[in-house]
């Protein structure tokens, strides 16, 4: 995929990713009426209003006031929140989950390595604040994604931009991908944390959250967009993708070290605020290195055209 700086309405990176989130667009709604699963019409049409909206509003200010960072910034903000919406839709269709195959082997995994989330959490307990500041780091990596994304658009940086959408998409699939196939969830749903009401700390997968995930895997989605926001996918960790795409594609920038700062507890929040097994953090690094290099291959630069020699 060449990328082309100039283009009156969209370049040629934007168009095909454009193609990929219309295509998804069109496909989750297909698949819940074959489902006859229950689709949200109002908000979801309000959500594509708001994302399109950005898509046209950013070719408004690439022709008329010929503000190109601008424009790149809206629509790649348009069109991944398209692509990510789509997905997080899609995701929903997988449920009913009939068996967790997958989830037995993984806590087999941290079983081997001593590691237990639930008592990990009792003990994280002991520092309240410690626990507080993971909680609010682990939420954090969506608006993340956003920031590093106005950071290359603004700064110009056209190829590092699209390799950075190229990569979050990419990964995305994969890791949509390979939990379809086999569906997994993390300790939270096998362990319960001891005297919860009793800890002082936020717990993000709590017992409330756990039981949505349970009522979830056995009944289905009551309706898509679904009114409750679940992280679901466990293996491999897409958390971990996103403190990746961070930290690696803003590292060349401004916000390069306040973002590796920022991300050196996300680790920590991942497994414990985010209860994942190991496993998850290991696949989520893999996926994220060979997103990355593939990305590489499809967004290239432009091939410079020589002038002519002088006679």
């Amino acid at each position: 995929m060449r990328i082309y700086e100039t283009g009156k309405f969209l370049n040629r990176s934007e168009v095909a990713f454009g193609a990929i989130a219309g295509l998804l667009s069109l496909l989750w709604p297909a698949v819940a009426i074959s489902k006859s699963v229950n689709i949200e019409h109002g908000l979801t049409a309000l959500a594509f209003a708001l994302q399109v909206g950005l898509i046209l509003l950013g070719i408004y200010m690439r022709i008329r006031h010929q503000s190109e960072l601008f424009a790149r910034f809206l629509i790649a903000l348009g069109l991944y929140l398209i692509f990510v919406t789509s997905v997080a839709n899609l995701i929903e269709m997988r449920f009913p989950v009939d068996a967790l195959r997958l989830d037995p082997i993984l806590q087999a995994s941290d079983d081997f390595l001593s590691y237990n989330w639930s008592n990990s959490i009792v003990w994280l307990a002991a520092w309240p604040d410690v626990g507080n500041t993971l909680a609010i780091v682990y939420s954090t990596s969506l608006y993340q994604l956003v920031i590093v994304m106005a950071v290359l658009a603004f700064s110009g940086a056209g190829i590092p931009l699209y390799r950075y959408l190229a990569t979050a998409a990419v990964s995305l699939f994969i890791t949509v991908t390979i939990w379809m196939i086999w569906p997994s969830f993390g300790p939270a749903i096998s362990q319960t944390i001891p005297n919860e009401s009793n800890i002082e700390m936020t717990i993000v997968v709590d017992s409330s959250y756990q039981k949505e995930m349970l009522r979830r895997i056995s009944e289905g989605p009551s309706s898509v967009p679904p009114t409750t926001t679940l992280g679901l996918i466990a293996f491999p960790s897409y958390h971990t993708v996103m403190m990746l795409l961070v930290i690696v594609y803003a590292w060349r920038t401004v916000a390069g070290w306040p973002l590796f700062l920022f991300n050196i507890p996300m680790l920590p929040a991942i497994l414990l605020q985010g209860a994942h097994y190991i496993a998850d953090v290991v696949a989520g690094l893999i996926v994220f290195l060979f997103s990355a290099w593939l990305a590489k291959k499809i967004v290239v630069k432009p091939a410079r055209v020589k002038s002519p020699e002088r006679l």
